[in-house]
């Protein structure tokens, strides 16, 4: 409806405050409620479902939150969260009740807004229906009294990307109108072994904004249960899940292998080598080699874990528990066999290398031995390999007990 000028309602207001004063009619009180009943009406509790658990590697992931709010709490946390966001390419149709010419149907721009005839250009993406139909509300208020706005949306099919996923870059299809959150469609759709939980993050384009970077600490979401820190996924979101960051552990313990560390939760030395399900009995945890690669070159510290127990490992460290009872050297890189192996007087790199099961076909030609002197102090050989297979003597070179064998990774 039009708007009507202000003095006829400014009247019409006086008019019926002087009929209401000469016509006065008798109120009936409100019925008072009894106090013991407005106390059990107050104290009447919320029925609360029980936290159920499953262990999904080392974290917790709840099936059904607790309820801890009130019903409008709760009702007003689930529109926040389940509540789908319009995207470019949704069509929506417009009713103004008696407004013809405010209604119509109107298709979301890749720009995200759609464009009315009256109201010109309205920001669509990002909003859900009921936000955007309170803005039209607000707009239209400029030309109409107190408009009636419905909308419908016929929604668009919808994709996120995720990177770094069980695939190295995977489309997800959603439903259209529903949304869901990031944790909800990560775990829904699977998380490598490697996963940081602590760094997922994703990129969204806005329309108008630079590119957005929106960090989803899920490891925080799972483990505290704090899902406002969850966000509601988008069309066109990208997903990018990082890799955690490695150290690697050969030698005399039950279960050498690769383990995940974070930045947040720093692993030390003693508790590595637990997560390798401990020592083994002859290993010798006072001459533990710790291989630090700083820049260009290979560090290597000696340490025991009597002193040295607590100190925190980095990213990409390799730990190397040596035998006590027995000569070995450790080989390490691109082999088919890494780890530790036996070596007697005269044991040549060639036999190593062999036993080791060979390169792999990544391997650089050039092998790297560490050796470590009575005086504390590191000695390095570089060697080739086809000069190895050629039969060159002096490249083909004796070992010792705790020598260290590195071979890189090639780029060619």
């Amino acid at each position: 409806m039009r708007k009507i000028p202000k003095f006829f309602i400014y009247g019409m207001c006086i008019l019926f405050w002087l009929l209401q004063s000469g016509c006065s009619s008798p109120v009936t009180p409100k019925a008072e409620v009894p106090l013991q009943e407005k106390t059990e009406m107050a104290e009447s509790p919320i029925k609360e479902e029980r936290l159920q658990t499953e262990e999904i590697s080392h974290f917790t992931i709840p099936k059904v939150l607790e309820q801890k709010t009130t019903v409008t709490q709760g009702i007003s946390q689930a529109k926040k969260i389940l509540s789908p966001k319009l995207a470019p390419g949704d069509t929506i149709r417009i009713d103004v009740v008696d407004e013809k010419e405010f209604s119509g149907s109107f298709v979301i721009s890749h720009h995200g807004t759609i464009i009315h005839p009256i109201i010109k250009e309205v920001l669509g993406q990002g909003k859900t229906v009921e936000e955007f139909t309170k803005e039209l509300k607000e707009k239209f208020s400029a030309y109409l009294v107190d408009p009636v706005v419905n909308i419908a949306v016929t929604w668009v099919d919808r994709k996120v990307y995720v990177s770094g996923g069980q695939k190295k870059l995977e489309v997800i299809n959603l439903t259209p109108n529903q949304a869901i959150t990031a944790t909800q469609l990560l775990m829904n759709s699977g998380l490598p072994e490697d996963a940081d939980l602590a760094e997922i993050y994703i990129t969204r384009n806005l329309p108008g904004q630079r590119e957005q970077k929106i960090v989803i600490p899920m490891q925080e979401i799972i483990e505290t249960q704090n899902w406002d820190k969850d966000v509601v996924i988008e069309s066109g979101d990208f997903i990018v899940i990082p890799k955690s960051s490695k150290v690697y552990i050969h030698g005399k313990v039950v279960k050498p292998g690769v383990f995940s560390i974070s930045k947040k939760e720093p692993l030390s030395l003693w508790n590595l080598i637990l997560l390798a399900q401990g020592p083994m009995n002859e290993a010798d945890l006072e001459h533990i080699k710790i291989l630090r690669q700083n820049n260009t070159k290979m560090d290597v510290r000696i340490v025991g874990v009597s002193v040295h127990g607590a100190m925190p490992l980095e990213a990409n460290d390799i730990v190397l528990v040596p035998s006590a009872i027995e000569s070995v050297v450790t080989i390490y890189g691109e082999v088919k066999k890494p780890g530790t192996i036996p070596v007697s007087k005269n044991t040549r790199l060639s036999t190593v290398l062999a036993l080791a099961g060979g390169l792999t076909e990544y391997a650089s030609n050039w092998i790297e031995i560490l050796r470590y002197t009575p005086d504390g102090k590191t000695e390095k050989f570089s060697v080739h390999f086809k000069k190895i297979l050629a039969g060159e003597k002096d490249q083909d070179i004796e070992l010792k007990p705790g020598d260290v064998i590195h071979i890189a990774a090639s780029i060619f």
